[in-house]
């Protein structure tokens, strides 16, 4: 079997495959990049590369410059479809009352702010006010 075989132009310009892709690599720089406001530039300057890297591959290290162009616009498309896909999930859930962008989580996370930024002692967050 040759890698070639499943690296055809074809295969590298497909839109679905080139999500899946993204969505890998977005589960990886979730796990690996702190900063959440540079994760969807992570994942596209990722993707590109994977891709690109894949079409150099299947073309024998030349491929035509309208190649390179096709791959680049549908992987930008890719990661597009997979950041806001994640965010619509999780902003779905969100609404349902699960996950971390629930009322509940985000009152949670409220509260141990102010408890860690409260210095004094006669404040008390857990009793109920009057």
């Amino acid at each position: 079997m040759n890698l070639t075989e499943y690296l055809s132009p074809e295969t590298l310009q497909s839109l679905g495959l080139s999500v899946l892709l993204a969505v890998l690599v977005g589960l990886w720089a979730k796990a690996f990049v702190r900063e959440w406001r540079f994760r969807p530039f992570v994942v596209l300057i990722m993707t590109l590369l994977l891709r690109l890297a894949g079409l150099y591959v299947a073309k024998d290290m030349d491929p035509a410059p309208e190649e390179i162009y096709n791959v680049a616009l549908v992987t930008f498309g890719a990661v597009c479809l997979e950041t806001f896909g994640y965010e619509a999930i999780i902003n779905a859930l969100g609404k349902a009352g699960v996950g971390s962008r629930s009322e509940s989580a985000q009152v949670e996370q409220a509260m141990d702010l102010l408890r860690s930024q409260t210095t004094s002692s006669y404040v008390d967050l857990d009793k109920p006010r009057r």
